[in-house]
């Protein structure tokens, strides 16, 4: 008021509308903060009643075992060439173990049959011959022997290829059968299904499955049931 000690008639008519205006910025402050503590109930009751998501457990035995017979009868086809062409890599297995077990012998009876025997001495101990003596010209060369040697050797590092090229049109059927019985699957539900998801996404996940099926059977076959038997 300046030091006075009553305000003027001008001053006398502003206040009342300062008193308006500042009653009116207090209501909005109010109602303002009034709609935000309702958001935040409502936030906190839909936070409640939203169900927590799902925790990924592990899987039991008996979902492992339900897994394996879903997965198991396409290592056995319908069709008998293919029935076949299983045992035969069956044989295949089993033939590798028995090549990587008689190579080293193989190679060790051509060790022995090159080496020229040496006549014994008065001591009992093996003649042995100076350095610059001529090789005898008595050496037994065991032609079948390096004959065999040399076919193991070989069935010994293509044996993988040649598993592969028997079990190929079975791996084809497997990933054949599963892919369609997926499609018959995805045909048999409902077209909100179909409207409400992208038919790539589908179709990569599809392909992803078939791989991992297929993957999962050449693992047991070649890898965990020779390791078990």
């Amino acid at each position: 008021l300046s030091g006075r000690e009553f305000p003027t008639p001008r001053e006398s008519q502003s206040i009342p509308a300062m008193s308006k205006l500042i009653e009116m910025v207090t209501r909005k402050k109010l109602a303002h903060a009034r709609l935000d503590e309702e958001a935040a109930a409502g936030a906190a009751a839909a936070a409640e009643k939203k169900p927590s998501p799902p925790t990924k457990k592990a899987a039991t035995w008996a979902e492992r075992k339900a897994l394996l017979r879903q997965v198991l009868p396409f290592l056995w086809p319908n069709e008998f060439k293919l029935q076949v062409r299983v045992l035969c890599s069956a044989l295949v297995i089993i033939a590798a173990r028995v090549i990587n077990l008689y190579v080293p012998i193989f190679y060790k009876n051509c060790v022995n049959a090159l080496t020229p025997a040496s006549p014994p001495t008065s001591s009992g101990g093996d003649q042995t011959f100076p350095a610059g003596t001529p090789a005898p010209s008595n050496i037994y060369v065991p032609y079948a022997m390096l004959g065999l040697y040399a076919g193991f050797k070989i069935l010994q590092g293509s044996q993988r290829d040649i598993r592969t090229l028997v079990w190929l049109p079975v791996g084809q059927y497997t990933r054949r059968a599963v892919a369609l019985r997926v499609f018959r699957h995805l045909h048999a539900l409902s077209l909100k299904f179909h409207l409400h998801r992208r038919t790539g996404e589908v179709l990569r996940v599809i392909e992803r499955g078939v791989s991992s099926i297929e993957t999962l059977l050449n693992i047991f076959v070649f890898n965990v049931a020779p390791t078990l038997t």
